[in-house]
């Protein structure tokens, strides 16, 4: 069983900051990662809502061009475009992420979930490790409401909502969080009825 000064479970914001550091200092360090590298910023929040929040904002732009003095005859959104674009961003993003921690030095990479056998061991599938400091590092996803019903309809989380292929005609979003909010105007913008629900 190999043995590393630090066990870095999951890839989220503080990798790319605290992992070079623990590498410079000579560390010998097991990275494990069960989803996508980069974590919910890169792959299900910041990085993929501002993109589509950007090309809401060039169709809201495109619309009111008028106002502005210019005359667009028409135009259309190409959804599958604009999520493409989205999702090219994002894997770029997480496939970086893992190219670099690939490359430094004393750095192995573990692919599949974690699961702890006592207080320095870990099990990823069949492999086993251990390591002097672990970190756990995983992410957030979003909460279920315990709505009755829920769970006979096609519901919508934000990591669903990005892998999206058709512009949904009327869509219903539960929170009037800044999230909820971005969302909201994004799909709107790009032709979509939105209902806000915030209790």
């Amino acid at each position: 069983m190999k043995n590393y000064d630090l066990i870095w479970i999951g890839t989220g914001q503080a990798t790319g900051t605290i992992i070079p550091r623990f590498v410079k200092a000579g560390k010998s360090i097991a990275i494990v990662e069960g989803d996508r590298f980069g974590g919910s910023c890169v792959n299900y929040g910041c990085t993929p809502t501002k993109t589509l929040v950007a090309s809401a904002r060039v169709a809201h732009v495109a619309r009111r061009a008028a106002d502005f003095g210019i005359n667009i005859n028409s135009f259309e959104i190409d959804f599958k475009k604009v999520m493409k674009r989205q999702n090219d961003i994002r894997n770029k993003s997480s496939s970086g992420l893992k190219s670099w921690l690939e490359s430094m030095n004393g750095v192995e990479i573990y692919q599949g979930y974690a699961q702890f056998e006592d207080e320095h061991r870990i099990r990823i599938g069949e492999e086993e490790i251990s390591g002097d400091t672990i970190v756990i590092h995983t992410g957030a996803r979003a909460q279920l409401p315990e709505i009755p019903g829920l769970n006979s309809v096609d519901w919508l989380d934000n990591v669903k909502l990005l892998d999206l292929e058709e512009l949904p005609q009327h869509l219903v979003v539960l929170g009037g969080s800044y999230i909820g909010m971005e969302l909201g105007q994004a799909f709107r913008r790009f032709g979509s009825e939105v209902t806000i629900i915030e209790k």
